[in-house]
């Protein structure tokens, strides 16, 4: 899995922390300025729709608090400290994309020519 240097899990759209997603039940336990999805709401992964077991785990998302399974959480995203944390496919993406856009307009880059 690519890496992607990221910011201490701010909003990749410059606001504060990162927040859990739209729909994400209040949880018990949080990771910096994220509220984690309590493991027992958690039947199915969000994103593959297989259902959670003894051999299947659940696996937190360090970006959005919403609980996956491995494979839709296999993505890494690099912290400014160095530490690389487990993301779920769609941050990775939405982060990816922000970093992108943010280096672009840093570089001052429009693409091609």
């Amino acid at each position: 899995a690519a890496a992607v240097a990221g910011p201490a899990m701010a909003s990749p759209r410059g606001g504060g922390g990162a927040q859990p997603r739209a729909g994400s039940h209040p949880a018990v336990r949080q990771s910096g300025n994220v509220t984690w999805m309590p493991d027992h709401l958690a039947k199915r992964c969000p994103e593959c729709r297989r259902p959670f077991s003894i051999m299947l785990r659940r696996h937190h998302c360090r970006a959005c608090g919403k609980i996956f399974c491995g494979k839709c959480s296999s993505q890494r995203l690099q912290l400014p400290t160095g530490s690389m944390v487990r993301v779920c496919q769609p941050c990775y993406v939405e982060w990816g994309r922000a970093l992108f856009e943010r280096e672009r307009d840093r570089s001052g880059g429009g693409g091609g020519g």
